[in-house]
């Protein structure tokens, strides 16, 4: 044997030596994830699954090595009802080559069925999808701990609002002169109060909306409604309140603009929100203008106005919960800072992305986008409280 081939038979050894070691590692750390793991080929074939994820199942590996991933792991609705292929996050993470994290239910080898929160990742290489990972944990825990948050949500705000609807009552009927004629100043009294409970009624709305929605508990029911007409009934409801501060509310819409298959309750709170912000942070004499179009696969809203503006350090934090800016706090607009971040949560579950760009004391754009693609179903115990 030749120098040469002796060396090439020592390269390749150590290379195979290598290549075990390589492959030892990545089985250990595939062992190793905290959370249930399954690997499919680019056919969607189940080729890896870690110990959690049988666990999680219910399945022996063989049960699942070799066999199709969504014939084999099937995930359903809350309801039992099965999700179609094309729906499920591994399909979508083919089609988009992006990583995809969805809630959804898989169905246990015994036939019971558990929540889950699983995120499915395309593995490209040179761009084209080879296959997949899906990496998923069981909720159970979690969604009992959510049951348990809205029964108190749910009690708090019915022992909140029992009182409160008394009082609103009483005061409506104070109005009325029902215990008598009342004074000037007696009946400014009696309209802070009437003020006062409708901002506390919408504040213990808004927290409830938002727990719900927290809790993955809001469902979502698309159907095709035509966008400009929502924005049109909400700038029609909005009026009083708009012309009460002399303030021009004008819509303009790109001709033609079809229908798109989205959450009518769900896009009419996210532009009540947005609108009323608009109103609210403009001073009286402004002007709010909104606009809607069409852009590649979106429908984009814009929602403009010449108010306030908002500074540039507290526009990172606009969307958190409970943040003023300081703006508002400086002159006294009322306000929970709940407004912008149950819009955000919103726009995330109508499938949109919701962004601004201001100027303090020239004003801010709102712009909102829903896909043109639509929404799907998504099951769920509540709807909006509005």
């Amino acid at each position: 044997m030749t120098k040469i081939s002796q060396d090439l038979i020592n390269k390749l050894e150590v290379q195979a030596a290598r290549a075990l070691e390589e492959k030892a590692n990545t089985e250990a750390l595939f062992a190793s994830i905290g959370e249930g793991v399954i690997a499919t080929d680019t056919e969607g074939t189940i080729i890896r699954v870690n110990k959690l994820a049988l666990e999680i199942l219910g399945y022996r590996k063989a049960d699942l090595i070799g066999h199709w991933f969504t014939d084999t792991v099937v995930a359903v609705y809350e309801d039992g009802s099965i999700v179609d292929n094309q729906q499920r996050p591994i399909s979508k993470a083919y089609l988009t080559g992006r990583a995809i994290t969805e809630r959804t239910f898989y169905m246990r080898k015994n036939g019971t069925i558990i929540p889950i929160m699983t995120t499915v990742s395309p593995v490209l290489l040179r761009g084209k999808p080879i296959g997949a990972i899906s990496v998923f944990r069981d909720t159970t825990e979690e969604m009992q701990n959510d049951r348990l948050k809205m029964d108190f949500i749910g009690i708090a705000s019915h022992q909140l609002r029992t009182p409160l609807t008394a009082v609103v009552t009483y005061a409506h009927m104070l109005e009325e002169n029902f215990g008598g004629k009342l004074s000037d100043i007696q009946l400014s009294f009696v309209n802070v109060i009437i003020t006062a409970s409708r901002r506390m009624n919408e504040l213990i709305g808004t927290l409830l909306n938002i727990t719900r929605i927290e809790a993955g508990n809001i469902r979502v029911e698309p159907k095709f409604v035509q966008i400009e007409n929502i924005i049109q009934e909400i700038l029609d409801e909005l009026k009083p309140e708009a012309d009460g501060k002399r303030i021009k509310l004008n819509l303009t819409v790109e001709p033609k603009l079809e229908k798109i298959k989205t959450d009518k309750l769900l896009v009419h709170e996210v532009f009540a929100n947005v609108i009323s912000n608009a109103i609210k942070y403009t001073p009286p004499g402004g002007k709010i203008l909104v606009t809607v179009t069409e852009h590649y696969n979106d429908i984009i809203i814009s929602v403009k106005d010449n108010g306030y503006g908002i500074p540039i350090e507290d526009q990172r934090y606009i969307f958190t919960k409970f943040f003023r800016s300081s703006t508002a706090m400086k002159r006294d607009v009322s306000g929970t800072g709940l407004g912008l971040y149950l819009t955000k949560v919103l726009v995330d579950n109508l499938g949109g992305e919701v962004w601004f760009k201001s100027i303090k004391n020239k004003g801010t754009t709102f712009f909102v986008s829903l896909p043109r693609s639509g929404l799907e179903r998504k099951s769920g115990q509540f709807t909006l409280e509005i």
